[in-house]
């Protein structure tokens, strides 16, 4: 299923928690050491620089190779099937690339293979939607179910961060246009949505400690955030009101103090359940979301002067520092200011592996050519030569 070396995943993953401890003093020099030499990885990751540019040459040089074919083909440019075809064909040629780099040349977040990946995925897509556009116009919905299955390729074989994100958005935007279809059901839309986030986001907090699932972390992490994100958004009274004034002109909210409500009270409960469970990606989303919904209240309620808003937004944010501090003061020892270096997660299975290696470390074979001999008793040197 997944085109990297699992292993070699695994070595990365139990190097980068092998570092963190020894930084914290929980392991020697020669302790880690012995962890980075027996657990290797053998694939090609630059620094981030090196990555961005490997990245910026390989989709000028694919994009160079994919005019030249345009203009060679120029005629048959102009009929959309040919295009399409065109499009898929180098699509697949892409894909074959990003295996071969993969297999052979050890390629994992190098630049290159990210961008093969992405290339060929919105070529894959622009060339299925040329295909079928007389179709797919007729249902928009079709752009994104066609769409879905390329995303979920580069989110779970190739462990890909912005394929899951897309293909969660891809997901929204396909409950979005089938709600549409129907003027009684488009006006559930918000409901919908947040029901499928919540579901989703249940099922990866579940799921997330899986030890199958290890090498999705950072997927799992991103898939996450969309759902804590978009729940608040479903229920978000300016998102709410655009959305039905583009669905039905004329469109007044019913009910709107339950939207009010949510507005308002969702970020303080994400802040809350984030302190309460140590999570920090809830609490910063709680944050972030926080001074979106001083901006949508801002929108709509005018408070007169600048410096009367930007008091009252400082009386709310000292008010939330004062309960964030009195409630942690409750908890002593769960929450420290002191950095903490470890991250990324690291599985149980992987932590069994470093607790091994640095206790049970590979013994030492002796050189060839020194023999122990020339005693009498067991051959352990004791002779009165030497």
């Amino acid at each position: 299923m997944i085109a990297y070396n699992t292993q070699w995943l695994d070595a990365l993953a139990i190097q980068r928690q092998s570092r963190n401890w020894y930084r914290k003093g929980l392991l020697s020099s020669i302790q880690l050491q012995e962890i980075q030499q027996k657990f290797e990885s053998h694939f090609y990751t630059p620094n981030l620089f090196i990555r961005i540019g490997l990245g910026i040459f390989c989709w000028i040089l694919v994009s160079s190779i994919f005019g030249l074919l345009g203009v060679t083909l120029i005629e048959n440019f102009r009929n959309e099937t040919c295009t399409g075809i065109v499009c898929v064909f180098f699509s697949v040629g892409l894909f074959a690339t990003l295996e071969f780099v993969i297999k052979e040349k050890k390629f994992y977040q190098a630049g290159i293979d990210d961008a093969l990946l992405y290339m060929a995925v919105i070529l894959a897509i622009v060339g299925i939607s040329l295909l079928f556009a007389p179709l797919f116009e007729k249902y928009e919905a079709l752009y994104f179910l066609a769409a879905l299955p390329l995303l979920l390729v580069a989110a779970v074989r190739y462990t890909d961060t912005v394929g899951t994100a897309f293909s969660f958005a891809c997901s929204t935007a396909i409950i979005f246009y089938l709600f549409k279809e129907s003027t009684v059901a488009a006006r559930f839309i918000p409901f919908a949505c947040m029901v499928f986030t919540a579901g989703t986001y249940y099922l990866v907090r579940t799921q997330k400690q899986n030890e199958v699932l290890r090498f999705w972390a950072n997927c799992l992490t991103v898939l996450e955030a969309c759902c804590l994100i978009l729940f608040y958004i479903s229920g978000n009274y300016f998102v709410v009101e655009g959305l039905g004034e583009q669905l039905f002109p004329g469109f007044s909210i019913p009910f709107s103090f339950i939207f009010w409500v949510f507005t308002a009270v969702v970020p303080f409960a994400y802040i809350y359940f984030g302190l309460e469970k140590k999570d920090r990606l809830l609490l910063r989303i709680g944050l972030l979301l926080l001074a979106i919904s001083v901006i949508t209240f801002k929108y709509y309620f005018s408070l007169g002067h600048y410096e009367v808003t930007l008091t009252i937004g400082g009386g709310i944010l000292l008010a939330v520092a004062y309960f964030a501090i009195n409630y942690l003061k409750k908890k002593p020892g769960r929450y420290t200011y002191t950095e903490d270096r470890s991250e990324e997660e690291i599985s149980l299975e992987q932590t069994e592996a470093i607790l091994i290696a640095q206790t049970a470390g590979s013994p030492t074979a002796p050189d060839k050519g020194f023999d122990f001999g020339g005693g009498k008793f067991g051959g352990g040197g004791a002779g009165g030569n030497y």
